[in-house]
């Protein structure tokens, strides 16, 4: 998700990736202001950091709470506003499980198993880049082409009975409210988000654009690269400061592609995610519904 603003805007995006000791950090929001520092810290001092600040903020670190979309700029105030992108991944419920349960069905039928390890590391990819991957990785009898339409045939039967995450209609609403420029980034299709978004169109209508990484010619490279938040940001009509720009993300690909573009990113992933893979994230939480807009300069949720 991503905000964005003209004077000052949170967003996510990235140029080119960072090295894994290379740790966004922003200084505690304080009157809308936002104060992004690079710093590059070890891998550890940056786990550390991050371990202090779940407890002081909000607890467990999970990489899925939402769906996979990207929200992107708004306006909140005379001399602040923001830009949101929020994936696809981090607004619907059970997205990556239907993923996941759909990839199965394919390894299933040459006696493969689809692993956790495997998943992690194509989360966030466009689709051709996230099948070639799932091949070489379970050394499938398969071309990208033969892989792309099996599993094209598996999303038709099981996405369009995809849910919103808790947390997520919550937060899309309040920002539209508050008149925040908002849009969604994400790696997939046209197709598999149509589907997916099959019984939430008026919910996606709040949306000011949506952009689809797998089947948008302006997106040159999937993530980790950068583009797709580069594009995204660059559709608001009142462009937005890049490093000022917030995303929400649930894949670390996603993550890594908002700190490449030079934007600051919350986090939501799952559970099962190892620690090291949310290092970089301005914010970790285990649920959208942990997540304060005030902490980024926004309205804060009604009372």
């Amino acid at each position: 998700m991503k905000f964005s603003s003209r004077s000052r805007s949170v967003g996510i995006c990235c140029q080119m990736p960072l090295p894994r000791s290379t740790c966004l950090r922003q200084t505690r929001a304080q009157k809308g202001r936002f104060t992004p520092k690079i710093g590059f810290l070890s891998a550890r001092r940056a786990s550390t950091k991050l371990s202090r600040d779940k407890k002081k903020n909000h607890g467990v670190t999970q990489i899925e709470t939402c769906v996979n979309l990207s929200v992107n700029f708004s306006q909140i105030g005379p001399q602040t506003s923001r830009t949101v992108d929020l994936g696809k991944g981090i607004l619907v419920k059970d997205t990556e499980r239907l993923y996941t349960e759909a990839t199965q069905l394919i390894s299933s039928e040459y006696g493969k198993t689809y692993t956790w390890e495997v998943k992690a590391q194509c989360m966030g990819m466009k689709g051709d880049m996230a099948a070639k991957h799932i091949i070489d990785s379970m050394e499938l009898p398969l071309t990208v082409d033969e892989y792309l339409k099996k599993i094209s045939f598996n999303y038709d039967k099981l996405f369009p009975s995809a849910k919103l995450l808790p947390g997520a209609e919550k937060l899309v609403r309040h920002l539209h409210k508050h008149k925040t420029p908002i849009a969604i980034a994400s790696g997939g299709s046209k197709d598999s988000f149509d589907l997916k978004t099959t019984n939430h169109k008026q919910f996606f209508e709040l949306f000011q654009h949506i952009v689809l990484a797998s089947t948008d010619q302006e997106v040159k490279n999937g993530k980790p690269a950068p583009d797709v938040f580069l594009v995204c940001a660059d559709r608001f009509p009142d462009k937005p400061e890049l490093e000022k720009c917030l995303v929400f993300e649930d894949a670390p690909n996603g993550v890594k592609a908002a700190i490449a573009a030079k934007m600051q990113v919350v986090m939501v992933p799952d559970e099962r995610l190892s620690k090291e893979l949310t290092v970089g994230a301005t914010q970790v939480h285990s649920s959208l519904e942990d997540f304060k807009p005030e902490d980024f300069g926004l309205p804060p949720y009604d009372a």
